[in-house]
């Protein structure tokens, strides 16, 4: 009980901190997704991200969880840590938003590599509503409403989205997305990030 109470608290400051991030993004335009990178801990910011969804996940009794290939994938890589944060946060958020029953499952593979480069692969699977094959585009535009599940309730994938994406263009990645209505969907965000020379210490 305690736990569950712990991820509550800390995913209450995660919403704050982030919702004061959007708004920033609405007053600040493009400035919002200029690319800064530094060195982090891409293990800590999956976790990060992975206990922002917790009670969520949980308030629906969903299958939640991630995992990292950490036989393939160094825990340190310089690149933009908070584009990153918030386009997983943006994917992972709406996943379980849009799936009332089943799972919603995180995996980070490794994709390739260069010499100075690594290309990460976040996968997002869900067993959500699906989104219709004439709509999948457009849900990454601005404000974008849409009614996907058999109850006919508006649904909505709006600012969001347009950030995810925009965030991904600035890191130099790419976003797909396959989804079939009632059969749930997956995001994969490919991310190239640089190497670092010692795997040790945090700058």
């Amino acid at each position: 009980m305690l736990m569950y109470i712990d991820y509550v608290k800390r995913s209450g400051d995660e919403l704050n901190a982030y919702n004061e991030e959007i708004l920033a993004a609405l007053y600040e335009g493009e400035g919002y997704h200029r690319y800064s990178p530094r060195r982090f801990d891409l293990y800590a910011l999956v976790e990060r991200v992975f206990n922002f969804n917790y009670a969520s996940a949980n308030m629906k009794s969903l299958e939640y969880g991630y995992t990292i290939d950490k036989d393939e994938i160094p825990q340190y890589a310089i690149s933009d840590r908070q584009l990153i944060y918030r386009s997983l946060l943006n994917l992972i958020g709406n996943a379980i938003q849009f799936t009332e029953s089943g799972f919603v499952h995180l995996t980070v593979s490794l994709l390739n590599e260069d010499e100075k480069r690594i290309y990460i692969e976040f996968t997002i699977k869900d067993s959500g509503v699906g989104i219709p094959g004439n709509k999948q585009d457009e849900i990454f535009e601005r404000f974008t409403k849409l009614a996907p599940s058999n109850k006919g309730g508006e649904r909505h994938r709006g600012l969001g989205l347009t950030l995810t994406r925009n965030a991904v263009d600035a890191l130099d990645g790419e976003l797909h997305l396959r989804s079939q209505l009632s059969k749930g969907s997956e995001f994969r965000m490919l991310i190239p990030v640089q190497k670092t020379v010692d795997q040790k210490t945090l700058i």
